[in-house]
């Protein structure tokens, strides 16, 4: 066999080979692939969830005896917990505000679906005013008095009521007024005649008929409230006075007859006034010898200084400014004269004196007999002096203003005060021009116990423009901010918007947070603060048609625990807390003021001692 013939044969049978691979790997493949056994899992539902694990079970309906494919068995699980909240009755509305407590019944330690338990309140309670007038000078002054309140009905749509006897104890007359307050909206209450003082420890004061707290009848005994020792402990410089209602007394300067026609002519001129027949120089006049004589500052100084107090008032504009600042007391004394005899709307005066004189320095007092000789013819006077306002005094300093010209309001001090005034000392008075009572204006402003409004306190300097004004709008003046614990801090914001046609402003730099505790007063730490940012520090200015947000906080962090009157200590108590924040100013005419109500639970309690 020749090699040709034997390679032939070795190819031949390579070949074969090849072919016999090929086939038993076909062969293979397709037993492998039709013999397979295909998993066919069926699971269970998952289990409940425990220690945040489920589990089911399954099952390979082909028996396969493989795992290839199966199912997770474990998986990791959050537990949902499906809030059921069940609350209480609204409490009694107080201060436009009311509170409920809701619980969760199923305990999620959630609060998506939570209701609020703070709400605003307005049951619409009847606006009144109460006169108190002694039962002789109301004898004497029956039709002018019952003019004067068919005017302030007409004016102002109050429901007044005249109270006249001999009024001997001033608790009666405070219970009389807490009563009212208690079923209507009380506005205020005006004093006329012979109705009995109050002393704060040895301060002359009205503040007994005006601060409604519980805690004023606790102090009081006998014509005197314990103020030292008892009262102002409690509520401390940062809460009190806070003056429910407004008060305004009409005391005669002098005696007997002298002193019931000289009401008779105040209320006559007071009830002309309303009826048009009275006018006043829309303008203000401002004096602050003390700056120049005992500050030492020159005129100019003098000048700017009262300038700028009384533009920060938004009461005037700068050309309707009766500015006295000169070199000597003697001409700022002369200037000051002549000015009681125009009819000014506003003077400002702050100066040194007692119960029947103002002090000029090297130019000498002016004494109240002088006052009367000159008439004073302008509308409304503050001082800012010792004593002028001491209504038991015959011939007393504000008396002498009210009663010998055409003066209608008198604000003044009862006692010696020490007081220095600042750019923003008179800013509360330029809500006058938003057609709110005087009085309204004056109890907000009254922060010391010695301050007094003499005269009507329901008149009005202008007339509200609600066409063209700036138009407050919020869902609601009271927020619910949840509850929280101990070292924490959350924040919820307040949405304000201007629905009316000039800027909205609100000025914060007056306003003070009031901080109850399962509706206590509260004197410990302060949860509640607000916080926004601006250009003018304490201040929000929205434009027509916008809107802007207030951060509410509430704040339980540790270190802000330590209370007010003993910061060594720190602690927070569990409990449900309030907050109002009030004294908020605006320059809506339908919103003069506002107050923001916050609602917050603290869980947990925190103490530490020192």
């Amino acid at each position: 066999m020749n090699k040709k013939a034997v390679s032939e044969i070795i190819l031949v049978l390579i070949g074969i080979f090849i072919v016999l691979i090929i086939f038993v790997t076909a062969l293979a493949y397709f037993l492998i692939f039709t013999n397979t056994c295909k998993e066919n899992w069926e699971c269970n539902e998952w289990e409940e969830c425990i220690e945040e694990e489920q589990t089911r079970n399954c099952n390979d309906l082909n028996q396969c005896g493989t795992e290839e494919t199966k199912p997770e068995l474990v998986k990791h699980c959050v537990i949902i917990c499906e809030e059921n909240w069940q609350c209480g009755e609204w409490e009694e509305c107080i201060d436009n505000y009311q509170i409920r407590e809701c619980t969760d019944l199923n305990n999620c330690d959630t609060q998506e679906t939570k209701p609020n338990e703070i709400q605003d309140c307005n049951f619409n309670k009847e606006e009144t005013l109460l006169i108190f007038a002694d039962d002789l000078t109301f004898s004497e002054l029956e039709f002018e008095i019952n003019r004067l309140k068919e005017d302030i009905e007409d004016s102002l749509s109050y429901k007044v009521s005249i109270m006249d006897k001999t009024w001997n104890n001033p608790k009666e007359i405070r219970e009389i007024i807490l009563d009212d307050y208690e079923i209507n909206d009380l506005k205020g209450i005006i004093l006329i005649g012979d109705i009995p003082p109050v002393y704060y420890d040895n301060t002359l004061s009205d503040f007994y008929y005006m601060d409604l707290g519980p805690k004023v009848d606790e102090c009081y005994n006998d014509g005197k409230v314990n103020y030292v020792d008892c009262l102002k402990p409690y509520p401390q410089p940062i809460f009190y006075p806070y003056l429910e209602i407004y008060s305004g007394r009409l005391k005669p300067s002098k005696n007997n007859s002298e002193g019931i026609e000289q009401l008779r002519d105040y209320l006559n001129r007071n009830h002309d006034y309303r009826d048009g027949k009275t006018s006043f120089i829309e303008a203000g006049v401002f004096v602050d010898p003390p700056i120049l004589f005992e500050r030492k500052r020159p005129v100019s100084e003098c000048k700017n200084h009262l300038t700028n107090m009384a533009l920060n008032s938004s009461l005037y504009s700068r050309d309707q400014l009766k500015i006295i600042c000169n070199n000597t007391a003697q001409s700022v004394k002369k200037e000051y004269i002549y000015s009681l005899s125009q009819p000014y709307e506003f003077t400002f005066l702050n100066t040194h004196g007692g119960k029947n004189t103002q002090i000029f320095y090297s130019g000498g007092a002016l004494l109240s007999e002088s006052v009367e000789e000159e008439s004073p013819q302008g509308m409304i006077y503050e001082f800012a002096t010792c004593n002028n306002g001491h209504f038991l005094t015959e011939e007393y300093m504000a008396g002498a203003y009210l009663y010998s010209g055409n003066a209608l309001i008198l604000v003044a001090n009862t006692v010696p005060t020490f007081i220095t005034t600042n750019e923003k000392f008179l800013n509360n008075v330029g809500q006058f021009r938003l057609g709110v009572p005087i009085g309204e204006v004056y109890r907000r402003e009254m922060s010391d116990l010695v301050t007094h409004l003499f005269g009507d306190p329901t008149l009005i300097i202008r007339n509200a423009d609600l066409e063209n004004s700036p138009q407050l709008e919020v869902d609601s003046f009271s927020v619910d901010l949840g509850e929280q614990n101990i070292g924490t801090e959350t924040e919820t914001p307040m949405k304000i918007r201007n629905i009316g046609k000039e800027d909205l402003i609100l000025d914060f730099s007056h306003s003070r947070i009031i901080v109850k505790k399962d509706n206590q007063l509260f004197l410990g730490f302060y949860p509640f603060y607000y916080d926004f940012r601006d250009s003018t520090p304490n201040q929000i200015k929205i434009s027509p048609n916008t809107e802007k947000e207030i951060t509410l906080k509430f704040n339980l962090k540790i270190e802000n625990a330590a209370p007010y009157m003993d910061p060594e200590r720190a602690y927070i108590d569990e409990g449900e807390y309030v907050g109002q924040f009030i004294n908020i100013r605006t320059n809506d005419p339908r919103n003069p003021w506002i107050t923001i109500n916050v609602f917050g639970k603290v869980n947990g309690s925190y103490y530490y001692e020192p």
